[in-house]
């Protein structure tokens, strides 16, 4: 009996853990770009009565739910990897992102749709990009909404390129990273578009040109499915440390 129940514990605890061990990376997680409207106007998205943008301060997150798995899905260990899917680009797939713009203390989502969450560090000569710069490091959240009422598309685009390896970009998109990007990086920046329908059904419009001063990327967290196993587990392993001063007593006594 004594031995049946250790073996269960165990048994518990193994496939709690090892399990909760291989969804972890089932996550949702959560770039955030930050930085300053470089040029932009603007008829009522973010500024009540409309108006100039720039220098205004943005926060773009880009929330990814990993667990979407879309076939567009590219990974090439130590060089880059990405996630795309929705959208008028992916007719009929699911989306892994939706993202947020805020400016000047107001936000404007992107219900999701396409997503390139991309980290390259490879030699440029490939299929798909060809420049004369060596090797070089490269990082975009994208995110993109079509709205055919319209005819519109909403979508932001942030983005650095890094000829000169200037800050430690992580190959794999899920890596948690955090990082400033230096003023004299050229390649940074990117672009944001907003159309919003007011009330009466005439269209608000926002464009801007962006620089990004830094990047963040969140630690993942698991899926509820993950945390259900990782405390099966926990429970197995303390099941059997509880077992055991008692079965140490009954020893003793007998």
């Amino acid at each position: 009996m004594v031995g049946n129940f250790r073996r269960l514990g165990a048994v518990l605890a193994a496939v709690g853990l090892t399990a909760a061990a291989e969804g972890a990376h089932a996550a949702i997680l959560t770039a955030t770009w930050r930085g300053y409207v470089q040029l932009g106007t603007d008829t009522g998205v973010y500024l009540p009565s409309g108006g100039n943008l720039a220098g205004l301060p943005f926060t773009y997150r880009v929330t990814i739910d990993d667990a979407t798995t879309t076939p567009y899905q590219y990974s090439s260990p130590g060089q880059y990897s990405s996630t795309e899917g929705g959208s008028h680009f992916y007719i009929g797939d699911p989306s892994p992102a939706s993202g947020v713009m805020t400016i000047g203390g107001v936000s404007s989502a992107v219900t999701g749709d396409y997503v390139s969450v991309v980290s390259h560090q490879v030699n440029v000569n490939g299929p798909f990009f060809i420049y004369n710069h060596g090797t070089y490091q490269w990082l975009e959240n994208r995110t993109d909404s079509f709205n055919p009422a319209i005819g519109l598309e909403s979508y932001t685009d942030l983005y650095i390129v890094d000829y000169g390896h200037s800050i430690s970009v992580p190959w794999d998109y899920r890596t948690p990273a955090s990082f400033l990007l230096p003023a004299g990086l050229a390649a940074r920046g990117g672009f944001t578009a907003a159309y919003v329908t007011r009330p009466d059904g005439s269209i608000a419009a926002a464009t801007a040109e962006l620089i990004a001063t830094s990047y963040t990327m969140a630690a993942g967290v698991p899926e509820p499915g993950s945390w259900g196993l990782m405390l099966l587990g926990l429970g197995g392993v303390g099941a059997m440390a509880r077992r055991a001063p008692r079965l140490g007593r009954d020893a003793r006594t007998s």
